[in-house]
């Protein structure tokens, strides 16, 4: 009954644990990772964190990602969080509390001198980006409303603005414009109210009631920094994205990628001292702000020697192998899909092809991995691989798999049910003397390492079971059929 329903799964393209319902067989789920708390990482503009967040979502599956991004999308979101596991944007601090109270926080820091120049560049180097599509739908008389209309409108001002002069000049006039996207941008995301938020860019630089807001609002701003669980700093944001992968259990992040400013002379133009000193008297208490978050990210070394024993990302991979080994359940069968959170290590972030299905490929275009616990009592598996496109044929005849170091005997490779499959046997050996603790490793050739592979399924069944074994397997699965 198990090897029919394995069968099923691969050659109808069915999930595993749907075939084997059909039978009368219930599945033990898979959990492809060690469990963990809702992820909430609030986005602070400009310091790495579009990039930060391609590769989250990449470690949840699609349907556990909330779709939110800005302010006002958080804002909508309020009573319907507990469907989703990730939440990554431009939070602010005083929505916290409307997140799940179990979830885990993080955010990264950035010099504020380098944040605001970053902020410049963006919008000068990008002069048909959506700044310059507001400006036009506001030319043309577009039915914008309310916040929406009014921040259209300033960034379209400030677009000109920055056509005409220079940044140093356009801080020094202190235009009431730019007091939304440079004025204590640090302060107001993670320290202030909504009334505040909304006052303090009507206020003068020399206005009382601005500077005893901004007091109010480094007090809750340090409260909520010093509250967050992972916080990191843009310049070492790489190491800090290995932190959070081994507090979660998960393998080191691929490359990732440069957006936005990247390529502009960012760090250049923020060491002037002219540029310095007017943003200091622009944005008082941001700095400070800053120097605690910076506080809080120097230990993001210590705390990856202490989970994983070193701080490469060779050290969170074997950290992550450990923990799923040992806290993740043994299955009989398992399948995963593209746009299911996996395991494993040398993936590189999910894609979608034309068609829009999901599909992974490897990060370094050679190898990436699997790991399962597997019941050491069936006797023979077949791993199984569904290929969504290929970018040559040789590619596909020098695509294997093996079992660490043990390579694996290809059992076929068709056409079935409109998708490309591949199927290696795995014997009993194998996993009896790996105790079930398996880690399957697809590769290349060297030489198609650039040529495409898109994988959109990887699953496991059972092809064989002595009767001795059968007797064994109800024993240790006693509850399953």
């Amino acid at each position: 009954m198990l090897v029919e329903a394995g069968r099923v799964a691969i050659e109808q393209n069915r999930r595993v644990a749907a075939a084997f319902a059909e039978r009368g067989v219930s599945v033990p789920p898979f959990s492809a990772l060690p469990a963990a708390p809702p992820l909430c990482l609030l986005h602070i503009p400009k310091t790495g964190g579009a990039s930060a967040i391609m590769w989250l979502e990449s470690m949840f599956a699609e349907a556990e990602v909330a779709p939110c991004r800005n302010t006002v999308d958080f804002e909508i979101l309020q009573g319907s969080t507990h469907r989703y596991r990730l939440f990554a944007g431009h939070i602010l601090g005083r929505q916290r509390e409307r997140f799940p109270g179990d979830a885990q926080w993080m955010t990264i820091f950035r010099d504020p001198v380098e944040m605001a120049v970053s902020a410049y560049h963006h919008r000068r180097l990008a002069p048909m980006n959506d700044w310059e599509a507001d400006r036009a739908h506001l030319l043309q008389g577009d039915p914008l409303r309310g916040d929406d209309a009014l921040d259209k409108a300033r960034a379209a001002e400030m677009t000109e603005l920055f056509r005409e002069i220079d940044f140093i000049s356009a801080i020094k006039q202190r235009l009431p414009s730019l007091r939304p996207f440079f004025r204590d941008t640090l302060a107001r995301r993670l320290g202030a109210t909504e009334s505040e938020d909304a006052s303090s860019v009507e206020l003068d630089d020399d206005d009382p009631e601005l500077q005893e807001m901004r007091r109010r609002q480094w007090q809750r701003a340090t409260t909520f920094v010093d509250s967050i669980d992972l916080v990191g700093e843009y310049s070492a944001l790489h190491e800090f994205l290995l932190l959070v992968a081994a507090t979660r259990g998960w393998p080191s992040p691929p490359p990732l990628a440069r957006i936005h400013d990247f390529g502009a002379p960012t760090r250049a133009d923020s060491s002037e001292s002219e540029l310095r000193a007017q943003l200091a008297g622009y944005s008082p208490i941001d700095e400070k702000i800053y120097a605690r978050g910076v506080v809080r990210s120097n230990t993001v070394g210590a705390r990856l020697r202490e989970l994983c024993g070193g701080v490469t990302a060779g050290d969170v991979d074997a950290h992550h192998r450990r923990r799923v080994f040992a806290e993740t359940k043994p299955v009989y069968a398992f399948d995963v899909t593209a746009d299911e959170a996996g395991n494993g290590c040398g993936w590189g972030l999910r894609e979608h092809d034309n068609q829009r299905n999901p599909i992974r490929q490897f990060a370094d275009g050679r190898s990436a991995s699997t790991l399962v616990r597997l019941n050491p009592n069936v006797h023979e598996y077949r791993l199984f691989v569904h290929v969504r496109d290929a970018g040559s044929q040789a590619v596909l005849d020098g695509f294997s798999a093996r079992a660490s170091n043990t390579p694996l005997e290809r059992a076929d490779a068709a056409w079935r049910n409109g998708v490309l499959t591949f199927e290696w046997r795995v014997p009993a050996s194998l996993v009896v003397a790996t105790r079930g603790n398996v880690e399957f490793v697809f590769e290349k050739d060297e030489s198609t390492r650039h040529d495409k592979l898109a994988i959109a399924r990887i699953g496991c069944v059972p092809a064989v079971i002595l009767t001795s074994r059968w007797k064994l397997w109800k024993r240790w699965n006693r509850g399953y059929p």
